[in-house]
């Protein structure tokens, strides 16, 4: 189910950012953790919801959703699905 979550985010994000000569990030690892953040970042936005209100929907420390969003970490498959169940919550649907 993790590898289903990153391959349709880097999917969704990656047709929609990346260059006019296809050139992205410089690294598979760096370039995941950038698209997985915005994704993060955009689904939190769409929410109203700030990063320590959707850490606390989550269980997590406001700090991790900032590493998340920033591409500073991978997310665990823990941190993934949180996110899945937070946006079903409120009727988003992560892809």
């Amino acid at each position: 189910m993790s590898n289903i979550i990153y391959t349709n985010v880097i999917l969704y994000l990656y047709n929609e950012r990346r260059g006019s000569d296809g050139s992205f990030f410089p690294n598979e690892k760096h370039r995941f953790n950038k698209l997985f953040g915005e994704f993060v970042r955009m689904k939190r936005k769409q929410l109203n919801l700030s990063q320590q209100q959707l850490a606390y929907k989550m269980g997590l420390d406001y700090q991790y959703i900032s590493r998340v969003e920033r591409g500073l970490i991978s997310p665990t498959y823990f941190g993934s699905l949180g996110f899945q169940r937070c946006w079903k919550r409120h009727s988003i649907n992560l892809f």
